[in-house]
């Protein structure tokens, strides 16, 4: 079932669950105004009310947890960053098979050591949230880091120098295995 069909057939279920409280208190208030009630009919009222109440939050948990689980793809796109990578690289992109040269076009280095070009490994994201090449998931950076990232295009000297090391390793690795 698509995303769509999902959403109409909660709307549906909740709509139908408003319409079983209404016309369920319309009939049981016309039946009060006719006659006095019993005991009886006060149990059955209330069973039917108290169920139409617990149709309504179910649909309504339901529809939340769709709405989350849509929403929740979007935040980890979001909470995605790179690694800036601010040296001329020797080897082609994974995704677009073209050299990475970082003075004609950004080039990001992923959690996972790998190399791409910015926009290749954007569109990449759009369809999967996984590095091309070993298929595993970017960790995420703190939340200072992202702002830092998507206000300066670059992460504050302090934690850049901290992942220094990491970056001179990876550009080790890449240009001896090229």
């Amino acid at each position: 079932m698509n995303d769509n069909q999902r959403k109409i057939s909660i709307f549906l279920a909740i709509l139908g669950s408003i319409l079983l409280i209404v016309c369920s208190g319309l009939y049981e208030f016309t039946k009060w105004r006719k006659s006095e009630l019993s005991t009886a009919d006060i149990i059955a009222t209330s069973s039917i009310i108290v169920i139409s109440i617990l149709v309504l939050v179910l649909s309504l948990v339901a529809c939340c947890k769709g709405w989350h689980k849509v929403h929740a793809h979007k935040e980890i796109i979001r909470k995605t960053s790179y690694i800036p990578v601010t040296v001329l690289m020797g080897s082609n992109c994974g995704i677009c098979i073209e050299p990475k040269d970082s003075k004609r076009e950004k080039v990001v280095k992923l959690t996972c050591e790998h190399t791409f070009h910015k926009d290749c490994v954007n569109k990449s994201f759009d369809t999967q949230l996984k590095c091309p090449i070993c298929r595993q998931t970017p960790s995420k950076f703190s939340s200072v880091e992202r702002v830092l990232y998507r206000m300066y295009g670059t992460v504050s000297k302090k934690m850049q120098s901290m992942k220094t090391k990491e970056i001179n390793d990876s550009i080790t690795n890449e240009s001896t295995t090229v």
